[in-house]
């Protein structure tokens, strides 16, 4: 009986894990509901399971005082949006689906992790082969979206279809490549940091993921995932190198790339220009060059009418907002999600005022940082660790991604790595 339960607590969690890589967020939540409750009955059942609902410590204790906490905050909100009419109870109700999509995947993660409910080697294993399945599943697509000349409107049909989820599209540059950006994305990201520090996993294998994780985010074609995608290939690639065992064999591989580099920008100048103008030449400039050339300018525009519109609104209930899921009726982005907006901080205040933002916002905050187990980690571990926290907070200023089970794909693999290597090390001393 208990090898059974074992296994429904496997398949389970593996099914969630696999959520994370479809571009569709809704899955998660259908997924992560049953996973909660099989967990929690076979914890009241057997008392040999690691999890025992009987005997609460501390830290679980303190977890589930921020969750009610959480809880009674948004009722509240909830209450006063329905008083004020600043939503309508589907909007509510998806808002609240998310909330709970975000909380309920980190708590479970944790919970797994923190009581090795499965072998955490094996649960390492099974996220980096989803992010293996994100990155081939993307250029797969799009190659078949290139080979069978699909046209814009039916990518976004196709995604629509097929995933239940929305997609992003575009030429890319002067290039027969198309952009595909969805709600995955993220979780891709931080599993590739996570991915290129791990010392169990051969560097031969990480000279792999580099290019075809570069190539995903070309794909992605977003100023804030090149960014962040830069950004985290210098964090991770110098921690992979500072705190490597084979320092001195990596530091050729370093020189190397680095003279490829400054050959490009100094002697090869000008195939760095044709390159970049290729594909980037047109996504970036100005709207004078025509056709998709200003789409980085329309963009921009957008949310700066969002910003001036959102602002407007704020001022009115300031520090006590205008109720759960509220939105602007005459001002919407998003038909399905009306309470949606890419300023998603912003619309945040707009729907619980400053003081309503700051409370969830730190709760939210403090049960992260409290989930993970900072002590026995090393400098390279929480250097990505909070590389991914900041990415993951930065985000909202540009679009929404703090409500959804992909946001907590991202954090609960942030506080995954954290306790599977807290663990790894609380021997060493």
């Amino acid at each position: 009986m208990a090898n059974r339960a074992s296994m429904l607590n496997k398949l389970f969690i593996y099914l969630l894990i696999f959520t994370f890589v479809l571009p569709s967020g809704r899955f998660g939540l259908f997924v992560a509901i049953p996973t909660a409750a099989i967990l929690l009955i076979n914890s009241i059942k057997n008392k040999n399971h690691p999890f025992k609902i009987n005997t609460l410590d501390s830290e679980i204790k303190l977890q589930l005082l921020i969750d009610v906490s959480l809880l009674i905050l948004i009722s509240v909100y909830i209450i006063k949006s329905l008083i004020l009419q600043y939503s309508d109870l589907l909007s509510i109700v998806n808002m609240f689906s998310q909330v709970v999509a975000l909380f309920l995947v980190i708590n479970i993660l944790w919970g797994v992790s923190r009581y090795e409910v499965i072998d955490l080697d094996v649960l390492k294993k099974a996220l980096y082969i989803a992010m293996f399945l994100g990155l081939f599943s993307k250029i797969f697509f799009q190659f078949y979206f290139l080979f069978n000349e699909y046209r814009f409107s039916e990518i976004v049909i196709f995604y629509r279809n097929v995933f239940h989820s929305s997609v992003m599209t575009m030429r890319i540059g002067l290039s027969p490549l198309v952009r595909i950006q969805t709600p995955n994305d993220p979780f891709v990201l931080t599993m590739v940091s996570f991915f290129l520090i791990d010392r169990q996993v051969k560097n031969v294998y990480k000279v792999i993921v580099i290019p075809l994780s570069a190539f995903y985010f070309l794909l992605v074609y977003s100023r804030v995932y090149l960014f962040q995608y830069a950004l985290m290939a210098l964090v991770t690639l110098g921690v992979w190198f500072f705190y490597s065992p084979n320092r001195n064999r990596l530091y050729k591989y370093y020189i190397a790339g680095l003279g490829l580099v400054v050959s490009m920008l100094t002697v090869g100048r000008t195939v760095t220009k044709i390159v970049y103008d290729y594909f980037f030449g047109t996504r970036f400039a100005g709207q004078e060059t025509g056709g998709a050339a200003g789409a980085a300018e329309i963009s921009d525009q957008i949310r700066l009418n969002q910003g001036e519109v959102l602002w407007y609104n704020v001022q009115n209930r300031l520090f006590f907002g205008h109720g759960f899921a509220s939105y602007i009726s005459d001002f919407l982005r998003n038909p399905t999600s009306r309470f949606q907006y890419e300023l998603e901080y912003l619309a945040l205040i707009f729907q619980f005022g400053i003081v309503g933002f700051s409370i969830f916002m730190g709760l939210m905050l403090f049960k992260i940082i409290k989930m993970i187990p900072w002590k026995h980690l090393y400098s390279r571990e929480i250097i990505v660790i909070v590389f991914n926290l900041l990415i993951w907070l930065m985000r909202p200023f540009f679009n929404p991604a703090i409500l959804s089970t992909h946001s907590a794909s991202v954090v609960g693999t942030v506080v995954f790595f954290g306790l599977y290597y807290h663990k790894k090390y609380e021997g060493r001393d």
